[in-house]
């Protein structure tokens, strides 16, 4: 009976620990400090196995939040680049993909080979009156429709992966916690 008390003390401990570590990472982000690696996080401080489920579910709870809200990226004008891009995007849903580390690590142990998910949003960038600046363009021509941009030969791919990019900057704006967690979180868009 001692023995089952002590250890869900030491578990309840440990729960505070990992807040306050969150805590301490979020306050470190939110004071412009560089965004840490995962395995950096798991090293620092110390965390186990179970530490790191949690700071996974708490990653799948924030991108939870975002699914089926309409985000306008002239909205995050000032707190993220969106350079010349003027849209709308809806996050759709997400899947996440179990990461541990590098197969070449002999003993398949150590924070090289807990859990990390890896992240994919699955967003829809709303076409309609959806423009972007092009800096090839001339300044007098104004903004190109978004649709038009994607679908040129030449720079189309090029303006696909700084919507992705944009995506994910305000994903990041919008959620601190995953930029403090070292989330890795990717973005597959779709156009409608």
């Amino acid at each position: 009976m001692r023995n089952s008390i002590k250890q869900i003390l030491q578990e309840e401990t440990k729960s505070t620990y990992v807040q306050k570590v969150v805590g301490h990472l979020l306050s470190n982000i939110k004071g412009g400090a560089h965004v840490p690696r995962f395995i950096d996080i798991i090293t620092t401080y110390g965390l186990t196995e179970n530490d790191v489920e949690y700071l996974n579910k708490l990653e799948e709870e924030a991108l939870d939040r975002l699914k089926g809200i309409s985000f306008n990226v002239t909205d995050y004008r000032g707190k993220v680049s969106v350079g010349g891009y003027d849209f709308k995007f809806v996050v759709r849903g997400l899947y996440g993909e179990e990461y541990r580390g590098p197969d070449w690590l002999a003993d398949n142990s150590g924070p090289n080979h807990f859990p990390q998910i890896n992240w994919t949003v699955e967003a829809t960038v709303l076409l309609r009156g959806a423009t972007v600046e092009l800096i090839i363009g001339r300044p007098e021509d104004g903004p190109v429709t978004l649709g038009d941009a994607i679908n040129n030969e030449n720079y189309g791919w090029e303006i696909e992966s700084e919507i992705g990019d944009v995506i994910q900057d305000i994903i990041y704006e919008v959620e601190p916690i995953l930029p403090a967690l070292g989330a890795y979180v990717s973005v597959d868009q779709s156009y409608e």
